[in-house]
């Protein structure tokens, strides 16, 4: 042996694969050690296998048990008699309980003038294992998944692909890939398909555009596809991932039915402002296009001088976004294409979206509300004018009825009379200052009974002559708000009792004081007048008194459903509770 052919042989014996050369009689020529170490790892002995010794024979002498059996046996046969140029078969063994994966060759070597041809058998074991765990994967993944080739066949399909395009494996496996895509985009999707061949990357497929897929049925339903490369030896595969869209896209087509059918104006920004979506309504009450709306800053809407204000609200917004209305407390207004304003009420609400937030506006065009308002506002107006103007003729009518019944007490000899006559003055009077406090008052369902009690208590004092410093007034009155008619029975309740005070508690040069206080507990009122005064006969009984004055305050207390009671520890001190209305 030369030293080329022992060099080929040490060669021969490091290479993984089992490797033999064989005569054109089946003779085995060469052998490496690998093919001789495997076997007798596995059986205990070498098979009889060794130069000089026939492959055909040994094979059907049993070594095609754990070589391809009969079909690799005949393989061979084949390619020794010149029947096929070559052969190539993969096949599994199990040995020591671990099921293994070869694939056996017959490849011709016609150089060689002894027309031999090499053996090789080559685990793929692992492989085989990696091979399974991608179909594995594959066929477990929740989209469907096609495999092609560069020139666009399908190596590979899961079950979710049968699903989706309704098609079996078998119709699948070995067709174009164009079988899956509708007709009138086949042509270009074969451009699309080898301009990515060209740059393989992972990536989305079609952004920017729709895509379909077409079932077995002819029927077509929106999809999703992502792209990869898988390198595949001589050439590089594409692995296509494909979502079913039709749901999201029938939720997608209800959501914007919802928002065309909305009865307000819809816009749908994006977190810079852009303008998503927008609906018919809103084409209709801004005078836009939709075509001219989408893409554009949501501020062309809004009126030149709230543009940069607007700007930081909606950034404000983002930073905090909640459904809520827009503006509370402000007035908004929406711009027209031709220009001109009106008035809207903005509510805001926030979309998560993959690409980030989705601010929704619903914007109602309140023009019609806010001219009604300003009509009733001016109606409110006129009739609060008018009430006031009733409420000071009616003072001015009953300061007239007080005047003349005062003249008419001059003119009358009996002081008895005369004095009645004064009281009824006084009580006309009394009335008459809380009609001008009504017309004074910003609120004309309510009057301010603190203002009234001391205006009240000034009138009576000067009226009835008290001469300064021989009567003090105690003041002790909350901020308290009656209606009219409540008003209008404290207030001669009032007059009645301070009245009777000024005129006999202090008589002479005596000197005293009168408290009035006023207040709220809980629900219920409570007002005191009194005084430190003589006081009352102790044998009257103030509830059947023949007094007018009395029987007046007893009747207004009916009134008032009220109750009143009398303290004369100390002078006289009346208590009158009623309950609040207000």
């Amino acid at each position: 042996m030369d030293g080329l052919e022992k060099f080929a042989c040490l060669v021969l014996d490091k290479l993984s694969k089992h490797i033999c050369f064989l005569d054109k009689n089946g003779n085995i020529l060469a052998i490496n050690q690998s093919w001789l170490d495997y076997v007798h790892e596995m059986l205990g002995n070498t098979q009889g296998l060794a130069i000089g010794g026939n492959y055909l024979q040994l094979l059907e002498a049993g070594l095609a048990e754990y070589s391809g059996g009969v079909a690799f046996t005949d393989g061979v046969r084949s390619v020794l008699q010149g029947e096929t140029p070559s052969f190539a078969m993969q096949y599994s063994v199990t040995l020591q309980s671990v099921e293994q994966w070869f694939i056996g060759k017959a490849i011709p070597i016609p150089e060689l003038e002894q027309g031999c041809i090499i053996i090789s058998h080559e685990n793929i074991t692992e492989l085989k294992r990696l091979e399974q765990r991608y179909r594995q994967t594959v066929e477990a993944m929740p989209n469907a998944v096609v495999l092609i080739n560069e020139s666009g066949t399908i190596l590979t399909v899961n079950q979710q692909t049968e699903l989706a395009f309704g098609y079996s494996r078998s119709e699948l496996v070995g067709s174009k890939v164009e079988m899956l895509v509708p007709e009138r985009f086949r042509h270009a999707h074969v451009g699309y398909r080898q301009a990515y061949s060209a740059d393989p990357v992972s990536r989305p497929m079609g952004v920017g555009r729709e895509l379909y897929g077409l079932r077995k049925n002819g029927t077509e339903f929106p999809v999703e596809i992502g792209l990869g490369p898988i390198e595949g030896g001589r050439e590089v595969l594409v692995l296509s991932s494909i979502v079913d869209r039709s749901e999201h896209k029938r939720l997608e087509h209800q959501f914007r039915q919802a928002v065309e059918s909305a009865p307000n104006a819809i816009v749908m920004i994006n977190q810079t402002g852009e303008i998503l979506m927008v609906n018919l309504l809103t084409e209709t009450s801004f005078g836009y296009a939709r075509s001219e709306l989408i893409g554009q800053p949501v501020e062309m809407l809004v009126p030149e001088r709230f543009r940069e204000a607007h700007i930081a609200y909606r950034q404000a917004y983002l930073a905090h976004p909640v459904s809520r209305p827009m503006g509370a407390g402000r007035d908004l207004y929406g711009l027209r294409k031709d220009r001109t304003e009106f008035p809207v009420e903005i509510g805001l609400g926030l979309i998560d979206d993959e690409n980030g937030p989705i601010v929704l506006s619903s914007i109602i065009d309140i023009t019609e509300r806010k001219n009604a308002n300003d009509k009733l506002k001016d109606a409110l107006k006129e009739k609060e004018m008018l009430l006031k103007e009733v409420y000071h003729r009616v003072k001015n009518n009953l300061q007239v009825v007080s005047s003349l019944i005062n003249l008419q007490a001059r003119n009358v000899n009996n002081q008895v009379a005369a004095d009645q006559l004064k009281q009824s003055a006084d009580r006309i009077k009394a009335m008459a200052l809380l009609h001008e406090k009504l017309y004074q008052s910003k609120e004309l369902s309510k009057i301010d009974f603190n203002v009234y009690i001391r205006s009240l208590v000034d009138y009576l004092l000067f009226g009835y002559g008290a001469p300064p410093g021989k009567i003090h007034i105690n003041f002790h009155i909350e901020n308290v708000f009656l209606d009219v008619d409540t008003a209008i029975s404290c207030g001669l309740i009032v007059n009645e009792l301070i009245s009777n005070a000024i005129k006999h508690a202090f008589p002479g040069e005596r000197e005293g004081v009168i408290g009035i206080s006023f207040s709220k507990e809980q629900n219920e009122f409570v007002l005191m007048i009194s005084d430190n005064g003589i006081g009352l006969p102790a044998e009257l009984d103030f509830k059947k008194c023949p007094s007018l004055g009395l029987q007046l305050v007893n009747t207004l207390t009916n009134q008032l459903m009220g109750n009143l009671s009398l303290d004369q520890a100390e002078g006289a001190a009346f208590s009158l509770r009623f309950a609040s209305s207000i």
